[in-house]
């Protein structure tokens, strides 16, 4: 009786089927999460899904091949629809599944591992947000990695301009970085990925 199942443990298991990128585990991952959510709604509070539960499940979609379910959702659209919820859940005033740096950069990690044709725009789209949340005043701050991932994506994207929006987030780093924003710093990746998109 001194043995009940909580967010934490959930999250080790989540957590693992999103580092094994094996097929199905998203799925399964989701199936656990929303056993999790179960268990909580069933009435045990130490089962409340969090931010890290959030952020696994994100994590589990974007390290998913790229796959369409019976809806037509590839595994990068299911990953922003989770962190979507999240969004919702902290709106509406549940503290703990407030959305993190490392929850929007999950979302772009899993749009530039999508071979969908838009999914180089739709990586730029949630950096953007990022931006935008960060000057509202929201602890959602764009990172190194937020932006040489969106770099990477329209790198590797076919567009004809993806050489061209590379650059401008190259160059919107910089000048963020001079204005004193140093969690933007451009680094030799950011450099190199540009080049080889350029090719």
């Amino acid at each position: 009786p001194d043995v009940v199942p909580n967010a934490r443990c959930f999250n080790a298991a989540i957590s693992a089927y999103a580092k094994s990128a094996q097929p199905g585990a998203a799925q399964q991952a989701e199936i656990l999460f929303a056993r999790l959510d179960g268990i909580y709604m069933s009435g045990l509070e130490e089962a409340k899904p969090n931010s890290f539960n959030y952020n696994s499940l994100i994590t589990a979609w974007a390290n998913c091949p790229d796959q369409e379910d019976e809806n037509g959702v590839c595994s990068a659209r299911r990953a922003q629809e989770i962190l979507e919820r999240m969004e919702q859940c902290y709106a509406a005033g549940d503290e703990l599944c407030k959305p993190t740096t490392v929850s929007y950069n999950a979302v772009i990690d899993a749009y530039a591992k999508s071979s969908q044709e838009d999914s180089a725009e739709r990586a730029e789209q949630v950096l953007r947000r990022m931006g935008v949340l960060y000057k509202e005043g929201a602890n959602i701050q764009p990172n190194t990695r937020s932006f040489n991932t969106v770099i990477n994506a329209w790198a590797k994207s076919g567009r004809e301009d993806a050489a061209e929006k590379a650059q401008d987030l190259l160059d919107l780093m910089a000048r963020l970085y001079d204005e004193g924003n140093t969690a933007v710093r451009p680094d030799s990746y950011s450099v190199t990925t540009v080049i080889n998109g350029t090719y």
